[in-house]
């Protein structure tokens, strides 16, 4: 191979997959590369001896290069030989790519020559941009996001966090990035969130549970989510972060609480209903845009880390959004969801949540559960708030033991006569629940506990939605302590698993949608997915702007907020009803309060679909379906 250099050369020259152009002093092309003809679109027999200039030099960096090269060959100064320079260069179809570049001079037979490298950086600049738009649109998410988000590294500083987390310590997020809670918090606070921390870390689970920070305006009890997260990069585990403010979730209920004494029985619980549909009313709004965008940009970086995170973040909303249903669902004793729930799955769930508080407290677990119980449907989520209530009510009954006393939590399963129903039983060595106590202890606001460890609502939450499935809730009389037990009918698992909903194509039946609602990102968010299933969105933030759209032209679909500044849902079907009577069959209500005696009047009476918030793709797809069922979907 040493005795045929010109050979090698040209081999290296021909398979090299950097454009090797050759010039002359005059600028000539003497040599041009297979990967020069792929990367340019000239062939090679096209090129030679034309002027480099005219063949990939753009019309307006011409001047500059023939300068370039007069004042070098007058000078002998280089400006751009042997380095690599980034540059602007010209197919033959006239489009303009980025290059990198880099000459050689080269001296053979007393000619001078020179060599050029060009490698093209069409697809990486590409992706820079895809990059750099993801994580704009990340940033983005993050900073118009209505809870706090952030991230620590694993020594535990903050290295990421969004406009809203600053709220959480009261400091701009300058002071808090590179910062530990060490250095933000006090040393009582501090403490607890290394264990917090620690928690997440030694289990490698996500972990929920409830802050408190002192002197805090807002933020003082906070809903923290944290989950575990592996640095590829940094080789290390780190913890994300959600912080949701439950200040005034927390003051209102313990003003129910302050209030409790004051009012009748049955007038308590209404008002604690109607507390607790406002405040998961409230959160509706925001929930709505953070589970809506967390999706969309799920979709949209489908395969990449950055979905992965949105996928957490959705799934944190999802959470979010299971806890003010069933807020709802209590205050409205609605009929329980119908899914499929496996009794023996829900209590292992409640038994790996309160795991370190039985091993802290000394507490033996006994597991009776029955082989083979079959599935059954109803609320999994009410079931295993149920269950967890009953089990924190045992351990609380079990604290005051003496010491060397006899603790134990004995949870049994089993399938009632003929196998028609289902049966879990609580039980614990405390002291009991006496004759007197039985008729009471289900009775709302009715407590045992001191003042502070009990709000009386617990047994009689649970024991409604027990009811709601159809079961019961008993204390089951006898020596030693408590038995509580739960009956759920058996119903076949697979007879109430839901259809799954027909997918339709962006694009399929497009439809021109009206927006009306006051909240602009609650608008956008509804519009985003809409674009999703290939539909065209206006948005408006009043109902008086609204029928100035419709006077403008025809909407196949309006979903309007049932609340509007300007015009009650009820004022706007009526004006709609006499200016656009047509247009009447098209639209849908939108809210988050369908709890409240106004809106349900008005929902009844107006007989229209309703988008509750917050709403997701499924929702969305299915109000639409039911406005084209009605026969009020105009197309074309």
């Amino acid at each position: 191979m040493a005795d045929h250099p010109d050979t090698l050369l040209a081999a290296i020259v021909r398979s090299s997959l950097n454009a090797i152009i050759v010039v002359d002093e005059a600028g000539r092309v003497v040599e041009f590369n297979p990967a020069a003809e792929s990367i340019f679109g000239h062939p090679r027999d096209a090129a030679i001896g034309r002027s480099i200039a005219d063949l990939i030099v753009p019309p307006h960096l011409r001047a500059a290069h023939q300068n370039g090269m007069t004042r070098y060959m007058a000078t002998g100064v280089p400006h751009v030989l042997n380095r690599r320079v980034e540059i602007e260069a010209m197919r033959a179809s006239g489009e303009l790519f980025p290059v990198e570049l880099s000459i050689s001079e080269v001296l053979t037979g007393g000619a001078r020559h020179f060599a050029a490298s060009l490698r093209d950086l069409t697809r990486e600049r590409a992706a820079e941009a895809a990059r750099d738009d993801s994580e704009a649109r990340l940033r983005a998410f993050m900073d118009h996001a209505p809870i706090g988000m952030y991230l620590k590294d694993g020594a535990g500083r903050y290295i990421m966090a969004n406009p809203e987390f600053t709220r959480v310590f009261g400091q701009p997020l300058e002071s808090i990035l590179g910062r530990s809670a060490d250095e933000l918090l006090s040393p009582e606070e501090s403490a607890m969130v290394r264990e917090n921390d620690a928690k997440v870390l030694e289990t490698g689970r996500p972990l929920a549970l409830e802050e408190y920070l002192d002197g805090r305006d807002a933020y003082s009890w906070t809903l923290v989510l944290r989950f575990p997260m592996w640095s590829e990069a940094a080789r290390e585990w780190r913890i994300g972060g959600f912080d949701i403010d439950i200040t005034q979730l927390k003051l209102a209920a313990a003003e129910v609480q302050r209030s409790q004494w004051a009012l009748l029985q049955s007038e308590k619980l209404s008002a604690l209903g109607k507390l607790l549909a406002g405040v998961a009313h409230e959160l509706n709004n925001p929930l709505a845009v953070v589970k809506a965008q967390a999706e969309m940009l799920g979709m949209e970086t489908e395969g990449t880390a950055l979905a992965a995170r949105a996928s957490r973040i959705g799934r944190a909303a999802d959470r979010c959004v299971r806890i003010v249903q069933t807020f709802l669902s209590l205050a409205r004793q609605r009929p329980p969801l119908r899914e499929t729930i496996r009794l023996h799955v829900i209590v292992e769930q409640v038994i790996d949540i309160l795991a370190y508080q039985l091993r802290a407290t000394g507490i033996e677990l006994r597991r009776q559960f029955a082989p083979d119980l079959p599935p059954t449907t109803g609320d999994p989520d009410q079931v295993h708030q149920v269950v967890m209530n009953l089990v924190l009510n045992a351990l609380q009954a079990m604290e005051p033991l003496p010491q060397g006393a006899e603790r134990v939590l004995t949870l049994s399963t089993g399938l009632g006569a003929q196998g028609a129903s289902l049966w879990l039983e609580v039980a614990d060595s405390g002291p009991g629940v006496t004759e007197a106590l039985r008729g009471r202890i289900f009775e709302p606001f009715f407590t045992t506990k001191e003042q502070g460890k009990g709000t009386g609502m617990g047994l009689s939450f649970s024991r409604a939605m027990i009811e709601g499935h159809g079961g019961t809730l008993e204390v089951v009389p006898g020596p030693g302590g408590a038995r509580f037990r739960i009956t759920l009918p058996w119903i076949e698992a697979d007879s109430a698993e839901p259809a799954a909903a027909d997918a339709t194509p962006p694009g399929a039946d497009a439809r021109r949608v009206l927006i009306v609602d006051d909240e602009a990102e609650v608008a956008e968010a509804l519009a985003d997915l809409l674009r999703v299933l290939g539909h065209r969105a206006e948005m408006r933030t009043s109902a008086s702007g609204a029928l100035a759209a419709l006077a403008a032209r025809e909407f196949d679909v309006i979903l309007a907020d049932l609340w509007m500044p300007d015009m009650g849902g009820a004022g706007f079907l009526e004006v709609l009803a006499a200016t656009h009577p047509l247009a009447v069959a098209r639209l849908a209500f939108v809210t988050g309060d369908v709890l409240g005696g106004a809106a349900q009047d008005i929902l009844r009476r107006a007989g229209r679909p309703v988008l509750a918030k917050p709403f997701d793709l499924e929702s969305l797809r299915a109000v639409l379906a039911e406005l084209g069922a009605q026969g009020g979907v105009v197309t074309g």
